[in-house]
């Protein structure tokens, strides 16, 4: 619908200079005259950006003698000064009118709609998950400030809930991985950016013979789900067929394009996902496009339903307070499912009002629904009955025999006592109906919407937040789990996964040692061969110590895989030959020459098979290479297995701290080396490092050290990764503190997290020796008390580690005089929305952005010697008006009125999201 259109006197020079022209804001026209020549004069208008309620506008020019707008900038004629534009010509603007940006209001009207449109169907299918798709699209364009308004949208909470019930993610795919079946196909898979759908699979360069026919290498059990659901498209018209990878039947044909075509395919006699296989025929082995494949589905065999709180075929509503007669029945409708029916409904009162009569906690919900008409037209009302005021919550319209969805947010507003006992349905009379002539009322089941279902934005002290969170993208990795076999694998992973532990590396399996010293022995004798006749039987000799090492440790690290991918635990590989490659070269004094280096390795990787479970994450190739390694051999080792056989994960490496064997200059020299040789291939850097003394001080480059990595990190987008110091005992050789109290863990992963780091390495989680020295027995696989320690402080971490990952480390300050505060890298003169006023005690300030900023806060002080608190007092800026705070485990919105005054014990940290709303 056009908008009113505003007269503007807006100045319009016109071939004579001093004429000056009122013109109506829709009657210049856009498209270029053909007649434009010098004579024409052209007013040029700046772009407007739109704010919340005004819309704005594209930078554009107007010539005054043919009454015509354009965007490019005119080629004839001349161009007057550049001229500030109006919100009220923008807002008289016609819909249609290309120069018009629509302010954020109007944007989230339009995205509104679409939603609504999506809303009144139902009964969501897979074929409407690309405009699902695009509507996430849409609202992740829009600017921070403004999107927790759509938050709020009631239809947009409903749908994603109910395609979520129903459609379960199998595989990104970014995660997919093919196999050729047949015909010798070579192709190449990787990601490519989609507008709409984000990553998708991109299978490409194509070549061979004139058939594709293609299976998943991914073995995961689907025999429970209905179909397999993909969307897949190509930039020819092709024929994609579904075939049985067991048997080679044909079983089903598709049409594919240049358009997102939805696969439906029925699971009836396949097991897993590997079972499928999907074949093209292009008829020419030349010219084969690229074939692009969506992340992968599985229909639920029964759509799993929200929490039914009120079960319309057993509860009952009474009515509220006032004397009333009515009939109750109840029935069942094939489209909404079980109806309670309220009918013969009679009162000598001018109301009616309805209640569940039961008592129901709706505190872990987000919202309810349910469906409701009546056969006659009429409206009804949604009060809250438990305050005494009534106070309305949402006025419904109904149109006679026509279902209409009801969503509420659950809040203290709308009901005060968080119980369902509090949801008042009835209806005043008015417009010449009365009560008693209000038809008979179809109520279906009440479901609720727990809080964890809703997209978008979250529900945090009754205050709707956008929902800052990157998920699984936080660490913390159990360094050396006890030896894993097939009697104790689910009692150890459990563990692990019981402790909030998301990543193992199990250190004491994939050896062998009887084997690794005939490996090095037969190694030895080939790589010092000369006499031709001598090579190929030492060859031979080595690369069978090899089969035989890795026959005797694979299936072990198979079982391990199985059971993390139970629990949902990543898992870096451990190969002795691999990680101790050089220590091994080294006690035999071999200087390894780089072809054999090369071809005794590509023997190993080409023996690792089971790399494609997606929680395998590579493999651990190196700790602490020496202060004058060159790196050349991990080099060589990384891009073999990156390029030549492509296996998933990245080979892990870490990093010795300043102060191990090193000065300044040839640590510098160290890390000019990784960072050249390595970091280029995995984009991340890795080091150890125990701040905590026996005689309870904190080293002085303990955070020196950290900064030192960042700094390195600053210009990239790599990543950080740090080791902590867990052990129940001092270690007089290299002075380092016992592990007192949870709160020595949380001192140490802090002072990690303030510089970014991303995977925190827990040394040692179990210790390879009979006394009680880690979390857990090597032995017995009983629990110490730093089991418990650690499980706490890592209950805290990942309570807000998912927000934390969302942004990306901007700088530090720091307030105090500690002596490890002394030249630090990576400091900030001042913070974006933030400053400090006051404080007493010595903190470390961390900024992240990411659009918005976060702030960790850290009480910097070792807490074996001081844990009160200290106060920090923050000043926000103008535009902050709430913030998020995530605190001991717990999350809160604070007001934010004037300043903010946190304590925080010491070793101790608080992070915090200041917000708009």
């Amino acid at each position: 619908m056009n908008k009113k259109k505003y007269l503007l006197g807006l100045l319009c020079l016109i071939c004579l200079p001093v004429t000056i022209v009122a013109i109506n804001s829709n009657q210049y026209s856009s498209g270029l005259a053909t007649n434009h020549d010098d004579r024409c004069i052209w007013n040029h208008y700046e772009e407007l950006s739109p704010t919340l309620k005004d819309n704005g506008l594209k930078q554009y020019y107007v010539c005054c003698s043919h009454h015509v707008f354009q965007f490019d900038e005119p080629s004839i004629g001349k161009i007057n000064p550049i001229k500030n534009s109006d919100y009220s010509f923008a807002n008289s603007l016609n819909d249609d009118d290309s120069r018009i940006i629509f302010s954020f209001e109007k944007q989230i009207d339009i995205l509104n709609a679409k939603i609504h449109d999506l809303y009144i169907k139902t009964n969501i299918d897979f074929n409407e998950y690309l405009t699902i798709k695009e509507i996430e699209y849409s609202y992740n364009k829009i600017p921070d400030n403004y999107r927790y308004l759509i938050s709020n949208y009631d239809e947009f909470l409903y749908i994603n809930n109910v395609f979520n019930n129903k459609f379960q993610k199998m595989v990104s795919s970014k995660d997919l991985n093919f196999n050729n079946r047949e015909y010798n196909s070579i192709f190449n898979i990787d990601i490519y950016k989609d507008d709409i759908l984000g990553d998708i699979c991109n299978i490409n360069i194509i070549s061979g013979n004139d058939t594709l026919w293609i299976y998943p290498n991914i073995d995961i059990e689907i025999n429970k789900y209905k179909t397999v659901d993909f969307l897949i498209k190509s930039s020819g018209d092709y024929n994609l067929d579904y075939r049985n990878k067991l048997n080679y039947s044909y079983i089903k044909r598709f049409k594919i394009n240049n358009e997102w075509n939805l696969i439906s395919i029925d699971i009836d006699s396949i097991d897993k996902l590997s079972d499928i296989g999907l074949s093209i025929w292009f008829g020419d082995q030349f010219n084969i496009p690229n074939i692009f494949i969506s992340d992968i589905y599985v229909t639920n065999n029964e759509i799993k339903k929200d929490n039914i709180l009120f079960d319309a075929t057993s509860d009952d509503f009474t009515h509220n307070d006032y004397v009333c007669d009515y009939s109750i029945n109840r029935t069942y409708d094939d489209n909404i499912g079980n109806i309670y029916q309220i009918s013969n409904i009679s009162t000598n009162k001018e109301w009616i009002w309805f209640k569940p009569n039961l008592s129901r906690s709706l505190l872990t919900y987000s919202a309810i629904y349910f469906q409701i008409k009546i056969d006659v037209d009429t409206s009804i009302e949604i009060r809250e009955t438990y305050t005494g005021n009534a106070t309305l919550i949402k006025k419904l319209d109904l149109t006679k025999d026509v279902y209409k969805t009801v969503i509420l947010e659950i809040n203290e507003t709308n009901f005060p006592s968080l119980n369902i006992s509090n949801l008042g349905i009835g209806k005043y009379s008015e417009s010449g109906h009365s009560v008693t002539s209000s038809g008979t009322w179809y109520i279906s089941d009440i479901y609720g919407i727990n809080k964890n279902h809703v997209d978008g934005y979250e529900l945090v002290d009754n205050i709707y937040v956008p929902k800052y969170t990157k998920e699984n993208d936080f660490n913390i990795t159990a360094y050396a789990t006890p030896k894993i076999n097939n009697e104790n694998a689910d009692r150890i992973i459990k563990d692990v996964k019981d402790a909030y532990f998301t990543q193992i590396i199990p250190l004491y399996n994939g050896r062998n040692g009887t084997l690794e010293t005939e490996f090095i022995n037969n190694l030895k004798s080939y790589n010092s061969a000369i006499l031709s006749s001598n090579i190929e039987k030492y060859k031979n000799a080595t690369f069978s110590s090899v089969n035989s090492f890795m026959t005797s440790i694979k299936d072990n690290n198979k079982l391990i895989l199985e059971y993390c991918a139970k629990y949902g635990i990543n898992y870096i590989d451990f190969i002795s030959l691999i990680y101790d490659f050089d220590s091994l070269c080294s006690d035999k004094n071999i200087s390894i020459k780089e072809n054999i280096y090369k071809e005794v390795m590509g023997k190993i990787l080409s023996l690792i098979d089971y790399d494609k479970n997606p929680y395998y994450k590579g493999l651990f190739l190196k700790d602490e290479p020496g202060i004058k390694s060159d790196f050349q051999l991990y080099k060589t080792f990384i891009e073999m297995y990156q390029n030549d056989f492509k296996l998933n994960g990245t080979p892990f490496i870490n990093l010795l701290p300043l102060g191990d064997g090193a000065n300044s200059k040839n640590f510098n020299t160290y890390l000019d080396n990784y960072f050249t040789k390595i970091y280029p291939l995995n984009n991340y850097v890795s080091f150890d490092q125990y701040p905590m003394k026996i005689d309870k001080d904190i080293i002085n480059n303990h955070l020196y050290c950290l900064s030192l990595y960042r700094e390195r990190l600053m210009s990239t987008n790599g990543e950080l990764s740090t080791f902590i110091h867990t052990t129940l005992k001092d270690d007089a050789t290299y002075n380092i503190s016992a592990i007192t109290s949870y709160k020595d863990i949380l001192f140490q992963i802090y002072s990690n997290m303030l510089f970014g780091s991303n995977n925190i390495n827990y040394f040692v989680y179990s210790s390879n020796s009979e006394d009680d020295n880690g979390l857990i027995n090597f032995s017995t696989l009983e629990k110490t008390s730093l089991y418990d320690y650690s499980a706490k402080a890592n209950k805290i971490i990942s309570s807000f580690s998912d927000y934390y990952r969302y942004f990306s480390f901007n700088g530090i300050k720091t307030y105090g005089d500690a002596s490890q505060f002394n030249n630090l890298k990576c400091g900030l003169e001042n913070f974006n929305n933030l400053e400090i006023s006051s404080y007493d005690g010595n903190f470390i300030v961390s900024e992240f952005a990411n659009n918005n900023n976060s702030y960790l806060l850290m009480n910097y002080a070792n807490p074996q010697i001081n844990a009160d608190e200290s106060d920090i007092i923050l000043n926000f800026n103008k535009d902050t008006n709430y913030i998020l705070v995530f605190e001991n485990g717990e999350k809160h919105v604070k007001k934010v009125n004037d300043d903010i005054k946190l304590s925080i014990p010491g070793g101790e940290a608080i992070f915090i999201i200041p917000l708009n709303l």
